[in-house]
């Protein structure tokens, strides 16, 4: 069913952006009982935007922030619309950020990692990196995952 999702990277002014904030709202903001506008991140314009998509429709997403060096990059703000969860759809976001990233110069991908996703990023090849910490009022601690490494 989902092998019709296709994956566009994007910018703020192209039309899937709103349905973009909505979903990362719905998904990451919202169950915190967090208020709209939480789920813009401080360096929304700096920031790399990757949405999956079936039929125009935006059932997922990930963001990729290019760290000082550019040799890194910062996985944030992924999200799977929960009637679309557990379809592959989070490992092809994934994935295609890792491609994007290696087509872009970044060979390691750090992010906080809500504690619910550990066992999702650990299958796709991430380790701990910190131990737990709180961010937006949860429990997170820091992965990563090298790309490749430099010559």
């Amino acid at each position: 069913m989902d092998s019709t999702v296709q994956l566009q990277w994007i910018t703020r002014q192209h039309p899937f952006y709103p349905a973009e904030l909505a979903l990362r709202y719905i998904v990451l903001r919202a169950p915190l009982k967090m208020p709209r506008g939480s789920e813009v991140y401080a360096f929304e314009e700096e920031t790399w935007h990757c949405v999956a998509h079936i039929n125009n429709e935006v059932v997922g997403c990930v963001l990729l922030h290019p760290q000082n060096t550019n040799k890194s990059g910062k996985l944030l703000q992924m999200a799977v619309h929960p009637d679309h969860q557990g379809r592959g759809i989070g490992a092809q976001l994934v994935r295609g950020l890792e491609a994007h990233a290696l087509n872009n110069n970044i060979t390691s991908i750090v992010m906080n990692a809500r504690e619910v996703a550990f066992p999702f990023y650990e299958k796709l090849g991430y380790v701990f990196a910190s131990d737990f910490f709180e961010e937006v009022g949860i429990p997170h601690r820091t992965m990563t995952k090298q790309l490749r490494h430099d010559p």
